[in-house]
């Protein structure tokens, strides 16, 4: 088999659909000889923030010394990204070998015939990392976590990122069902670090916040809150794109933008301190560089700076807010023009909201998934905007580029993927200043 009949059986694997629930992940585990009873964890979950939060640690524990393996989702351009051990993805060799491996388990086994894409992926992840040694994984969920096929482990701790609307087809359609799903992670007696909610949150959120707290109870886990509501000084540089926030006192630098990973760091930090408390050795100097270092691609990526372009991945309601602060934190005035495109299970309306505040032309693009919304539906949710329609993604961002204007590309993570997989097979493709 070589590498791209691999990727195209896994990818048929999507037939199977999303499957919540964790006997087959179970019976895949033993299959394969249970790797992930030999293995340390911390299980990432919460609606926006995982990846950035996982990237933040690992390059933490990674500059502390550990062996670190690192496995998020979804990938933006390669498969392998999903699956990293100390910084470096998965080889290709090592993805047709394992799947090669992981195959030959499913059909000897009639109750593992249905294995899903993640399931499959996750159980890969799981052999990668105890056959390279991996001394900690940060391990963050696929959807929701109580029925996640990463949710068959027993993790040193855990980390809730925070909760909000998405995916509600499948978690529930209220905060409070949704957080019962994430809360799904905690694991007796191992703590749980999450955010605090500031006073004036709406009620809802108090509710979600709630029902963390009532399953952390149950399991006997302690509750490591860490406060996200408070104003953090910030520091920006551009055209370097360098920016730092104080904490205590203390300056940390970050190696990813937007005024929102500042609540993504302190989560990596406390969740160092709560892996100290354990006996893990991470010193100051570890978590300064590892803040520094980290990367993250498609977060509030500065492409250009004159004029601005920015890509992000957000693709629900809270995380179009969220970049929208920090593009006005950053640049001061409203994005000139908007490239967006989303999948079908999003909340389209309102994330249109999110930009309606905005004066800006909106450029809609397909995405070359399945799941791409239509531009039919994405033209009537931005009806009060000034919009265009493209079948090609090249097409929108050239003639963003001819306008002049200040760009943001933000709505799937699907359309951030395509960005950058277009920049690193034509870097000039833009051609942006800055």
């Amino acid at each position: 088999m070589i590498y791209q009949e691999c990727v195209d059986y896994l990818f048929g694997l999507h037939r199977f659909g999303i499957r919540l629930g964790l006997e087959t992940m179970q019976g895949l585990c033993a299959g394969l000889g249970n790797p992930e009873q030999r293995l340390k964890f911390v299980h990432i979950a919460g609606t926006n923030g995982k990846g950035s939060t996982a990237a933040f640690l690992e390059s933490v524990l990674r500059e502390a010394g550990y062996r670190t393996g690192l496995y998020t989702s979804p990938h933006l351009i390669e498969m392998g990204e999903r699956i990293r051990v100390c910084g470096e993805t998965i080889s290709k060799e090592d993805i047709v070998r394992l799947t090669l491996h992981i195959r030959g388990v499913i059909d000897s086994r009639p109750e593992l015939k249905d294995t899903t894409f993640f399931e499959f992926v996750t159980a890969m992840a799981l052999l990668y990392f105890g056959e390279k040694k991996v001394e900690i994984v940060v391990w963050e969920t696929g959807l929701g976590g109580r029925l996640d096929a990463t949710n068959v482990v027993d993790p040193e701790c855990c980390i809730i990122t925070g909760i909000g609307y998405d995916h509600m087809e499948h978690l529930g359609d209220t905060l409070e069902k949704i957080a019962s799903e994430k809360a799904g992670i905690i694991k007796k007696g191992r703590p749980v670090v999450m955010k605090g909610y500031h006073p004036d949150s709406t009620s809802d959120i108090h509710a979600a916040d709630k029902v963390l707290h009532a399953r952390a109870a149950e399991r006997g886990s302690e509750v490591v809150v860490v406060d996200t509501g408070r104003t953090l000084l910030m520091e920006k540089e551009l055209p370097s794109g360098r920016f730092s926030f104080y904490d205590e006192g203390q300056k940390w630098i970050l190696g990813l933008k937007g005024d929102y990973q500042c609540k993504n760091a302190l989560l990596a930090l406390k969740t160092c301190e709560v892996l100290q408390q354990r006996g893990w050795l991470i010193s100051q100097e570890a978590k300064a560089k590892g803040l520094e270092q980290a990367r993250w691609p498609g977060r509030f990526d500065i492409l250009g700076t004159n004029p601005p372009w920015v890509l992000d991945g957000a693709h629900n309601e809270e995380g179009l807010k969220s970049v929208m602060a920090s593009w006005y934190s950053w640049f001061g005035q409203a994005p000139g023009q908007v490239v967006f495109g989303c999948v079908t299970d999003k909340n389209l309306d309102a994330m249109a909201r999110e930009l309606f505040h905005t004066e800006t032309t909106v450029r809609l693009v397909g995405l070359s998934t399945q799941r791409s919304q239509s531009l039919d539906k994405m033209k009537s949710a931005f009806l009060n905007k000034q919009t265009l329609a493209y079948d090609s993604l090249s097409l929108a961002l050239q003639d963003c580029r001819t306008s002049g204007q200040s760009t943001l590309i933000v709505g799937s993570l699907y359309l951030a993927g395509e960005v950058l997989a277009l920049l690193k097979d034509n870097p000039h493709e833009l051609k942006l200043n800055g």
